[in-house]
């Protein structure tokens, strides 16, 4: 079993605003998300260009299976050079995705403490 934090989890262990990629599943139903395909590329480029990584549980709702989102550990800053590289990769500048099979998405701190009751001790446990 794979144990993995949920993405609002890791924005509340950071105190910030998170990044994360979600890959599209083939056909609507099927979880491919371990064969090299988008995904395989997209972790090869982080890799490749120094940016730490990894793999994240969608937002806290309940129990879910994994379905080879990332968490990639780059702050926003529009100044950061690693940033606007990173940005440059994933969208255009209108702000769509320039990768056919996956999507980027900021959590907003302020969304993922809603679910700050969650670490509370136990609380899984007790789920």
């Amino acid at each position: 079993m794979l144990l993995l934090d949920q993405i609002d989890l890791i924005a509340r262990k950071k105190q910030r605003d998170v990044f994360y990629v979600k890959f599209l599943m083939k056909d609507g139903d099927v979880n491919d998300w371990e064969k090299p395909t988008v995904r395989f590329h997209v972790i090869e480029w982080l890799n490749k260009n120094g940016i730490k990584w990894e793999p994240c549980a969608p937002f806290s709702d309940g129990i879910m299976q994994y379905q080879g989102d990332i968490y990639v550990d780059i702050q926003h800053d529009p100044m950061n050079e690693n940033f606007q590289n990173f940005l440059g990769y994933m969208e255009n500048e209108d702000g769509i995705s320039r990768i056919q099979g996956c999507s980027l998405h900021l959590l907003p701190l302020k969304v993922a403490m809603k679910n700050a009751y969650q670490d509370e001790p136990g609380f899984w446990e007790n789920y």
